[in-house]
């Protein structure tokens, strides 16, 4: 597997620390603030039929589209970096 991860860091394995601690900060941080944000926009129902979970589905929704602008902002800025570099 350590073959295939210094591929994905584009042949230096100097970057490889960085690349996977970056990755698992992230997954650090989802999964520590994951459940309490759960937690807190999930309700009971008033009829004791369950749980609302509206708030949740909103949150999630909210949360992906972010992330997706996040990723293209991100994408096209590193486009016109290298676009620059090379000019």
């Amino acid at each position: 597997m350590t073959p295939a991860i210094i591929e994905v860091a584009g042949g230096h394995s100097s970057d490889l620390g960085v690349m996977l601690g970056t990755f698992f900060v992230v997954v650090a941080v989802a999964s520590l603030t994951g459940l309490p944000i759960q937690m807190a926009t999930v309700t009971e129902r008033g009829d004791g039929g369950g749980y609302d979970m509206l708030g949740l589905i909103v949150f999630c929704g909210v949360s992906m589209l972010l992330g997706s602008a996040l990723l293209g902002w991100t994408a096209r800025f590193v486009g016109k970096r290298k676009a620059a570099a090379a000019s």
